[in-house]
C-alpha cells in the first residue's frame, strides 16, 4: 500500500522551521508476559524522572515556551492541547505509566525525554493523499470519547482523503487509531520552530533503531511532498 503525504504550502510558509517526519513500521510483537510488560512501563518512568531529577526542570525546560508560541500563532489557548511537555509532567506527577501497544511505548518513552511529539495511526485505516494544512473551522473528528467536535479555525490539522487524522486541539481520530488488529502502523514525528535539526535527526534515528525499520521521509519547505510504502 502507497499513500502520499503533504504539507500545504500555506503551513511551510507561516512555520519555515517546521520538519515532520513520517515512517510506516509493521506491527511490532507485544510483550511475553505481564511481567516484562510492567518492566517496560517502568522503564518509561524510570526514563523520565532520570532526564528531569526535578518537576521544575520540566516546566522550565526551554521548549515549553516553544510549544506554547507553536500552538498560540494557531489562536489556540496552549493550556488546552496536549503537549509533550504536559504529559511528561504527567508522569513525573504520578510516577505511572500504561501500556497499551509496544509501538507507542517505544514513541512515548522517546517523547517524554525528549520532548519531541510523536504520534501512532493505524496505516489500514489511512486513505491517501494524506496532507497537513490549516483548519476552515468545519472540518470535523471524533475523540477517543466518541464525541464528534469541529476543529478550530486556523489550527493546524492532519487530513487524509476522507477524515481528519489529527487535530491540535482534540488531538487524534478514535476511528485513525492503531487497535489489537493493526497491521502495519503510521508514525508521525513533528519539529516545532525551536527544535534543533540535529535533535530531530537524532531523536527520528533513535525512533527507527528501536522500531528495527530504517526507511523514512521527512517533508518541511524544501520537500513538501513525499509517498511511503
Amino acid at each position: 500500500m502507497s499513500i502520499t503525504i503533504a504539507i500545504n504550502e500555506s503551513v511551510t510558509n507561516k512555520y519555515p522551521e517546521l520538519d515532520i517526519a513520517f515512517i510506516t513500521v509493521d506491527k511490532l510483537p507485544g510483550y511475553n508476559n505481564e511481567a516484562n510488560k510492567a518492566a517496560a512501563e517502568q522503564d518509561i518512568v524510570n526514563s523520565v524522572l532520570e532526564v528531569f531529577p526535578t518537576k521544575q526542570s520540566l516546566e522550565g525546560h526551554i521548549l515549553k515556551e516553544a510549544y506554547d508560541t507553536f500552538y498560540k500563532s494557531m489562536g489556540l489557548k496552549p493550556k488546552k492541547v496536549s503537549t509533550p511537555v504536559q504529559q511528561a509532567l504527567r508522569i513525573f506527577d504520578t510516577k505511572k505509566y500504561r501500556s497499551l501497544y509496544r509501538i507507542i511505548d517505544i514513541c512515548m518513552k522517546i517523547e517524554y525525554t525528549t520532548l519531541v511529539s510523536f504520534q501512532v495511526y493505524d496505516l489500514g485505516k489511512i486513505k491517501s493523499p494524506v496532507e497537513y494544512r490549516f483548519s476552515s473551522g468545519t472540518e470535523q473528528i471524533t475523540t477517543f470519547q466518541g464525541e464528534t467536535k469541529t476543529c478550530k479555525l486556523g489550527e493546524l490539522i492532519l487530513i487524509d482523503a476522507e477524515d481528519v487524522l489529527h487535530s491540535c486541539y482534540y488531538g487524534n481520530n478514535k476511528n485513525k487509531s492503531i487497535s489489537n488488529a493493526t497491521t502495519r502502523n503510521l508514525v508521525r514525528i513533528m519539529k516545532i520552530p525551536g527544535v534543533s535539526s540535529p535533535d530531530f535527526y537524532s531523536i527520528t534515528k533513535a525512533f527507527c533503531d528501536a522500531s528495527g525499520v530504517d526507511q523514512y521521509v521527512i517533508l518541511n519547505k524544501e520537500e513538501r511532498t513525499a509517498s511511503l510504502e
